[in-house]
């Protein structure tokens, strides 16, 4: 069987009432990497459909809308050289759902080296959220929302 050398994400900016969208920040290797939520869709699964699985899955929620669709961006995974070619949405959560690292214990007891942050376009273009991962495409798209 061949290996796959790529795969196609959904990808969520979700955003608060501050205006600041979710970034999730993952120790791997020694190393800090800052990525939107979401993940793989999966065979015969929409990118909708992966998004509702992916953010009950990484942040605990299940209510939320997919607006629209932003844009697309790709990185290269470190742990395996993998491309991944990422559809973006924005999407929004009802008003009384919040999110934190606190509020989300399962995630937190699953993977010790995540958490969440909060960041303006303005804050997310600076260097140290893009130094362990060629994702300058992802900077592009922001500078569009």
């Amino acid at each position: 069987m061949e290996q796959k050398t790529s795969f196609a994400a959904a990808k969520a900016f979700i955003f608060n009432a501050e205006n600041k969208f979710l970034v999730i920040k993952q120790h791997i290797k020694d190393l800090d990497y800052y990525d939107l939520p979401g993940g793989k869709i999966q065979d015969e699964e929409t990118p909708e459909d992966c998004l509702h699985r992916e953010l009950a899955e990484e942040i605990g929620v299940s209510q939320f809308s997919v607006d629209k669709f932003i844009g697309f961006w790709r990185f290269t995974r470190v742990k395996d050289g993998i491309q991944v070619f990422c559809l973006t949405y924005k999407c929004t959560l009802p008003s009384e759902v919040k999110i934190s690292g606190k509020d989300n214990p399962s995630q937190a007891e699953q993977k010790e080296n995540i958490d969440f942050l909060w960041l303006t376009k303005e804050e997310f273009a600076e260097d140290k959220y893009h130094e362990n991962r060629n994702n300058r495409s992802l900077q592009d798209l922001v500078r569009f929302l």
